[in-house]
């Protein structure tokens, strides 16, 4: 590996840290991307290697925004036992599925979500009376998070399936689990990428360590990976907490859209 290419890892690693954690996405649509295009990498592989990197750097958004106090440790474990699951049989079934039309059709589906956060609204949450989990958060920097968590039913079938994404193309998940927790749970969109990234810390061991049994792990790139993810969680957890949640949402729309995009094209190569 030439000091050009270690330049390059480093440099795509930290905007995948940073921009990964400010969305809630984890960077692997990142990362991916850069092992496959540049490095030459089998997708089995450039899975394998990204969710172990994920690790890193979902833990390290997690203690940021524990620090800030934005995670909502009940609904994300809650919603975790079934993304773990889905991790770890998204990671066996890379090993068989061949997934360039799966690709495409989930490019189609992010480019409708993005759509629908664009255009739509997100579910309203009443702290009131009815059905859900009625959650109360406060930041460290005061501002108060009310809301009724409901819905939670048919939240876990699409975290199973966020789950089974990213074991399957190495990416951290929050593609869809955010949405489901910002449309159909009512959650605030900041809590929801806070809490993001404990969910993809969760699912990300999971499919993490079962990458690694089926070998698809290329370990002289993890080093370089993890440090400048790292820093650049740290960077964009910095950077979520000064931004409004209508920018977020928009942020977050356009990067579905270049996911999508992306994703698709893997189809018409």
């Amino acid at each position: 590996m030439t000091p050009l290419d270690q330049l390059v890892i480093v440099g795509t690693s930290l905007a995948a840290g940073m921009i990964g954690a400010i969305l809630g996405l984890g960077g692997g649509f990142i990362i991916v991307p850069m092992l496959i295009f540049i490095f030459g990498l089998t997708a089995q592989v450039s899975a394998g290697t990204s969710l172990v990197s994920l690790v890193f750097t979902a833990l390290s958004g997690a203690v940021g925004y524990t620090w800030q106090r934005r995670i909502d440790y009940k609904l994300g474990i809650s919603l975790a036992v079934a993304s773990a699951p889905g991790a770890v049989v998204g990671s066996l079934a890379s090993a068989y599925v061949k997934s360039s039309v799966l690709t495409a059709l989930f490019g189609c589906f992010m480019i409708l979500v993005a759509s629908y956060i664009t255009m739509g609204s997100p579910a309203k949450s009443s702290p009131g009376a009815g059905a859900g989990w009625s959650r109360h958060l406060v930041d460290r920097d005061g501002n108060e998070f009310e809301y009724r968590a409901k819905h939670m039913a048919l939240a876990y079938p699409l975290i199973f399936l966020a789950g089974f994404l990213a074991g399957l193309f190495g990416i951290g998940g929050g593609a869809l689990q955010v949405p489901a927790m910002i449309l159909l749970l009512g959650v605030p969109v900041e809590i929801a990428m806070a809490t993001s990234s404990l969910m993809i810390l969760i699912s990300a061991l999971a499919g993490g360590i079962t990458h690694i049994q089926l070998a698809n792990v290329a370990y002289e790139f993890i080093p370089f990976i993890i440090i400048s993810v790292i820093i650049g969680a740290q960077i964009g957890v910095q950077v979520q907490r000064r931004t409004g949640a209508r920018t977020l949402r928009r942020m977050f729309a356009f990067f579905l859209i270049v996911i999508g995009l992306r994703m698709i094209l893997v189809l018409i190569a």
